[in-house]
């Protein structure tokens, strides 16, 4: 088996590490070796410190060791210590565990409570397990997160990540092909909806898949995504499987019309206007 460490020892490590642990159910790959953080002085109190083996010097001394997974969730902090990791030590391989290169990446980051409505998604993911194109990767946290975690274990399509903070939602979603989204049925919706979360995922530029019975706006109306029929799930592997095997210019064209959209119709200088002008049409009236 290939020696592997994890860059950090918060939340996220622990996520790559139990990754690394799944991978190693189906096909045993990786020893596990420890965490490395950057600074011994800096560990706090949350971190694993009974599996923390140094520092970056570790590195200096265990040249034989080729294969590094960073589990830091900043992506400015991410990127800063993987440069400087390569340009350091030219024997590593930094491979990313959570978003693999030769998969279809259907994402999700929010919640896992009863009114996200996931158990039709969750399903979706145990019927798709032995598609070796689709990955799954779902961020988030929620009362219901642990209950999914142990009804997908035999699935090795799919990860599951801590919440992340808001600056670190842009890069979970730009590493992702789709998006996925649902919403438990309610009267409400009816009447529309307008998300933060469907805003999120337009200007991600990424094509959209929401489970949504509701009055239809957004998605539809700049085209870069479609609805399926909450607890409709041939329906909703259909699409998965749809966009999956799109050519990727295809998916980026459908996701890009997302975030003009969003440019075009959703910034404030335009809806004052459109405001002035609805309220001008009741005052003539």
């Amino acid at each position: 088996m290939e020696k592997i460490i994890v860059i950090g020892a918060g939340g996220l490590a622990r996520e790559v590490r139990f990754l690394i642990e799944q991978i190693n159910v189906v096909n045993p790959q990786y020893e596990f070796l420890g965490y490395l953080v950057s600074d011994l002085k800096s560990i706090g109190e949350y971190d694993s410190k009974d599996e923390i083996i140094g520092d970056f010097n570790w590195l200096s001394k265990n040249r034989n060791v080729v294969n590094v997974a960073i589990g830091i969730g900043n992506p400015n902090h991410r990127l800063k210590v993987g440069n400087e990791l390569s340009k350091h030590y030219q024997n590593i391989e930094i491979i990313d565990l959570m978003f693999p290169k030769d998969k279809i990446i259907i994402g999700y980051s929010g919640s896992f409570g009863i009114t996200n409505a996931l158990g039709l998604f969750i399903n979706t993911i145990k019927q798709l397990n032995k598609n070796l194109d689709i990955y799954f990767v779902l961020v988030g946290s929620g009362d219901l997160k642990n209950e999914y975690i142990k009804q997908l274990s035999d699935c090795n399509n799919v990860v599951f990540l801590p919440r992340i903070e808001q600056n670190q939602v842009k890069y979970i979603l730009g590493k992702c092909d789709i998006l996925y989204l649902s919403t438990k049925y309610s009267k409400v919706w009816q009447y529309g909806q307008s998300m933060n979360k469907v805003v999120e995922y337009m200007l991600a530029g990424k094509p959209i898949i929401a489970s949504y019975s509701g009055y239809q706006s957004m998605i539809n109306e700049s085209k870069c995504g479609v609805f399926v029929k909450d607890e409709n799930e041939i329906e909703l592997i259909n699409t998965i499987l749809h966009f999956s095997n799109m050519r990727k210019t295809e998916r980026e064209k459908i996701g890009k019309n997302g975030k003009n959209w969003i440019y075009d119709e959703r910034v404030y200088s335009v809806l004052a206007i459109k405001y002035i002008n609805e309220i001008n049409l009741r005052i003539r009236q």
